[in-house]
């Protein structure tokens, strides 16, 4: 075999133009495959840093519709399941201020049953995390602070255990330093969290608010259907006590590892198809340049038989030879891999799960290595195969090669039908990014900018006082240079999910909808020039105004959504509701519609909404409005005013940090990030695979040609015109070109479906792009066989006879 190898390496660097032709189409191939892997193996197949995560499940409440978090009194329920569950703990996130060391900082925050971290098994690397003591109120505030935080503002001291730190404007002392690696389960999903702190043990909050994620360890030998069967009869039960929640209440058992990465594995598994098929014509190009060396060998082989040569020597010097292709594809495929995976890295949304730890490690290692081992023997084996080693016959041998021929254009047919899946997949993608992009979000992102802020709760407890920093920012920044005009929300359009609450219209109290849930709508709180700065439409009434301060006059804004379902065929102005808590029990006024806004994303659709005055809310037991995001439509570049709008804040209070200030394009674009991603990568794939079928159909073509020289010759002695010539060669090169267009056509009526989870609003069976993406294909294959066609044809009679 060494012998073999050694041999092998010669005769390669003795042909460096097919060498470098066949190393490159494998490393193309490989890489492509290896960098999707890569993506594939870090969000989906790596498992998570927790212990036992088989038996890490989250627990949600659901409406009959959409998922829910829990409440506290529906935690305390679930710790009560203790022959279901080994361990329960829930998770508040939120954000929190971060000053006295240096530049106020907004910070992640996540408010954490005790138990969580022996439920994940997460052991900090300092200190220790959380007792039971910790539960209890009165004592003093602690934390366990991320390894990131650590190491960007206390220097990686190992001494910060004991050290306090200013949150949210109070003492908290910190307790421990978490994993570089440790995140919590939800942290996949959105910012990581930086502080973790505690949570305190009181009695359920009686108004029964959802606000909690859950997570369990079940019981060894409890599967997650078996959970969720036992709790679809605690819900039963809690219906019958609790009358706030809605008549379909349930709950859901889920391993966390499908609640986290379940709808990405369709995805992702369809682009490793992709590339999959990408490798397959990598594959085909070069078995075509290997079946065409080794016809120019026979003679070679011929010789090496005469001379005693066995089969199997020849074969394993071309299995040798193959092999050696592979490893050098393969290596150099790592480096195309790499810089794939900076580029997908580069253009993925920044919420794509794992995305910071995507590497080549040893399982993609692995899974270069097996593909290039079985790539060499797939390839390196059809020219063994076909090996002839009878001297005389080979010696005799001359004219068509009609075997290569027809193994030749069986290659072009396969190429031509991977590539056409390839496209149709493109094409149907790229229709359905252009259609979602196309449908709009229902505001205007130009000159738009938006900021996020967080008032410390220890300086902001009082409801009057927040109001009183928002009414006097706002006030402000509209004065600002190039500011037009400014607002707030609470829950900033394409960036966050509100969450929703029950409505009782006035005379219409018990009202029921037909699936049996009461009215509701997804709520806001807003300030005045909201509507304004986003330029979202008024369709009806008026918005808010800076004179809706009055107690005994609170009124409310609804989108259209909201309209059609609870007043259809006439306007809501002028209607009353009230919302069905003890924290708002008088009755608000509609005073005006504004037109609906895909809040969750361009692919969704508008649900009802409902907008609350920030002056006017909250009435009854409830606390501040501390976080929103301020929107400010500016005359011209929105950038422009940012450091302008820091300054303004800083002066409003210094401790309160500006957090993720962007466009309203650049929101946007983010929030179609993933089908972006889609696009460009079965984009590229599929214009790589177009030229490599261009090459293959050409290198084919030229082959033939070659090999019928002495054929055209005489034809064209004869008397044959070259443009019969032309047509005749043409129409040789483009037979295999139809059948594989058409073996791709049923191909992909079979196959399409396999994308559905990733396209939107096209069929995909799209007759627009049935017909395109052949027709594509035949252009490239007609362009392909083009030049070896009136090659054949300008080639001169006598010199092709005499060349024989």
């Amino acid at each position: 075999m060494l012998n073999n190898l050694r041999i092998a390496t010669r005769s390669l660097i003795r042909t460096p133009g097919f060498t470098a032709a066949a190393v490159l189409t494998l490393a193309l191939g490989i890489g492509a495959n290896t960098a999707i892997f890569s993506l594939l193996n870090t969000v989906v197949l790596r498992p998570l840093p927790y212990q036992d995560p088989a038996r890490l499940v989250v627990i949600e409440g659901s409406d009959g519709e959409r998922p829910m978090t829990l409440s506290e009194r529906e935690r305390v329920r679930i710790r009560e399941q203790s022959d279901i569950f080994e361990q329960v703990a829930t998770v508040n996130a939120g954000w929190s201020n971060l000053t006295g060391q240096g530049e106020a900082e907004r910070l992640r925050s996540a408010t954490i049953d005790p138990e969580l971290m022996a439920l994940l098994g997460i052991v900090p690397i300092l200190g220790h995390g959380f007792t039971s003591d910790d539960a209890h109120p009165g004592g003093g505030r602690v934390a366990v602070i991320s390894n990131g935080l650590w190491r960007r503002r206390f220097g990686e001291d190992s001494a910060v255990i004991g050290r306090r730190m200013i949150l949210d404007g109070e003492d908290v002392t910190i307790v421990g330093v978490a994993a570089p690696d440790f995140r919590l389960p939800g942290d996949y999903l959105s910012t990581r969290s930086e502080v973790f702190l505690p949570s305190v043990f009181t009695e359920p909050d009686p108004r029964n608010l959802h606000y909690l994620d859950g997570y369990a360890r079940l019981r060894t030998g409890v599967t997650p259907e078996q959970a969720a069967a036992h709790m679809h009869a605690v819900a039963v039960e809690l219906r019958n006590e609790i009358a706030a929640l809605p008549t379909r209440f349930d709950f859901s058992v889920t391993p966390v590892e499908a609640a986290l990465f379940g709808r990405l594995r369709p995805a992702l598994y369809v682009l490793l198809g992709a590339v999959g098929l990408v490798l397959l014509i990598a594959c085909a190009n070069v078995v075509s340049l290997l079946i065409a060396r080794s016809e120019s060998r026979q003679r070679e082989f011929a010789v090496r038989a005469a001379l005693g040569a066995g089969r199997g020597q020849v074969a394993s010097q071309l299995l040798a030879e193959s092999l050696i292709l592979a490893v050098a594809g393969g290596l150099l495929a790592l480096l195309f891999a790499s810089w794939c995976l900076h580029a997908l890295i580069a253009l993925s949304p920044p919420d794509l799960p794992r995305i910071d730890e995507i590497s080549l490690d040893g399982r993609v290692l692995g899974f270069t290595a097996a593909v290039s081992l079985i790539t060499s023997i797939v390839f390196g084996g059809i020219p063994a195969l076909r090996l002839r080693l009878n001297p005389a016959s080979v010696l005799r041998a001359g004219g068509r090669g009609t075997t290569s021929a027809r193994l030749g254009r069986g290659l072009v047919v396969a190429e031509v039908a991977f590539g056409l899946l390839l496209a149709i997949g493109a094409g149907l993608v790229m229709k359905s990014f252009l259609r979602l992009t196309a449908r709009g979000a229902g505001f205007d992102t130009r000159n738009a900018l938006a900021v996020e802020l967080t008032l410390p709760s220890s300086t902001y407890g009082d409801v009057e006082r927040a109001r009183l920093f928002y009414y006097s920012l706002l006030e402000t920044v509209r004065d600002l240079p190039e500011v037009e005009t400014a607002g707030a929300v609470t829950n900033l359009p394409l960036l966050s999910v509100p969450g929703d609450w029950g409505v009782r219209i006035e005379g219409r109290e018990e009202e029921l909808l037909p699936n049996g849930r009461k009215p509701w709508g997804d709520w806001h709180v807003a300030s005045s020039g909201y509507f304004e700065a986003m330029k979202i439409p008024l369709i009806a009434g008026r918005t808010f105004t800076d004179e809706d301060r009055a107690r005994g006059n609170e009124v409310v804004v609804i989108n259209q959504a909201m309209a059609r379902a609870y007043w259809p065929g006439r306007s809501p102005v002028g209607e009353r509701f009230r919302m069905s808590s003890t924290m708002d029990t008088v009755y608000r006024t509609i005073v005006g519609v504004v037109a609906d806004v895909r809040q969750g994303g361009l692919d969704s659709d508008a649900l009802p909404e409902l907008f609350l005055p920030q002056s006017q809310f909250p009435n009854g037991d409830g606390g501040p409005v501390r976080s929103m995001a301020l929107v400010i439509r500016t005359t011209g570049d929105p950038s422009r005013a940012i450091p302008a709008l820091r300054r303004a804040v800083s002066e409003a209070d210094p401790t309160v940090p500006i957090a993720r200030v962007e466009t309203m394009d650049q929101v946007l674009a983010q929030s179609t990030s993933v089908r972006r991603l889609h696009l460009l990568v079965f984009g590229v794939f599929a214009a790589v695979s177009l030229v490599l079928i261009a090459v293959g159909a050409y290198g084919v073509m030229s082959y033939q040609v070659q090999q019928r020289t002495r054929e055209l010759g005489i034809r064209m002695a004869l008397g044959a015109q070259r443009a019969d010539v032309l047509r005749m060669v043409l129409g040789e090169g483009m037979g295999p070109a139809a059948v594989g267009i058409l073996v791709g056509l049923l191909a992909a009526l079979l196959m399409t479906r396999l994308i559905t989870s990733i396209v939107y609003g096209v069929s995909v069976t799209d007759v627009g792009v049935f017909l395109l993406a052949p027709l594509v294909l035949a252009v490239v294959a007609l362009v392909a066989n083009t030049g070896p066609a009136i090659r054949a044809v300008r080639a001169d009679p006598g010199i092709a006879l005499r060349s024989e």
